[in-house]
């Protein structure tokens, strides 16, 4: 739910308000090399988000890159849809930002898809991007203190009947960059697991 996307003016008469935000411009190519398809896709909005000096979120009406990758073989490298993500698990509903508790997180990654008959399997090295709470529960983006990338792994089975269920895991090495406890630099790995149909 975005309050920012509701045009409330506090004017008694009717108003109008137009914007872009929604929008989304693609492009896509695709070449044949030495029997695979090398593929490169685009794709840009114009809801990106800032943050205001004190922190809280504001749209905008700039431009941002959803999707940027390339793919060959087999193999995905850019920015698009984690792995850790089952984007046909998504329930057909009208709303921008989907229903809460989805997982919806695009990043850099360098991903490897190999298809079976009736399974898929995925393997995934991506951005390492973690959000820590300080002990006073102040929320903390760590800047650029993870280095080792994320792991992913996910099978994607279907069914004859067009059904689709995931299992995915995920090794995530967390770092605090003396940003929590003091002059402290501390590490953790962490794991999580998704289960998504």
């Amino acid at each position: 739910f975005s309050p920012g996307s509701i045009p409330v003016t506090g004017n008694t008469k009717d108003t109008r308000h137009f914007d872009l935000r929604q929008s989304r411009l693609w492009a896509t190519a695709h070449l044949p090399l030495f029997n695979h398809d090398l593929a490169a896709y685009a794709e840009v909005d114009f809801l990106d988000v800032d943050r205001n000096s004190k922190g809280q979120a504001e749209l905008t009406n700039q431009h941002r890159f959803r999707h940027a990758y390339g793919t060959y073989a087999g193999f995905t490298l850019g920015k698009t849809y984690t792995a850790f993500l089952n984007v046909p698990a998504f329930p057909e509903i009208n709303d921008l930002n989907g229903p809460v508790g989805i997982l919806n997180v695009r990043q850099y990654l360098l991903r490897y898809t190999r298809k079976f008959d009736k399974c898929s399997f995925m393997l995934s090295l991506e951005e390492p991007d973690s959000r820590l709470t300080s002990t006073t529960g102040k929320s903390i983006s760590v800047d650029d203190s993870d280095w080792i990338p994320d792991i992913i792994a996910r099978l994607d089975f279907t069914g004859d009947r067009g059904g689709n269920l995931s299992v995915s895991a995920m090794a995530r090495e967390i770092r605090n960059d003396r940003r929590v406890r003091g002059p402290l630099t501390d590490s953790q790995w962490g794991a999580a697991f998704s289960i998504a149909g």
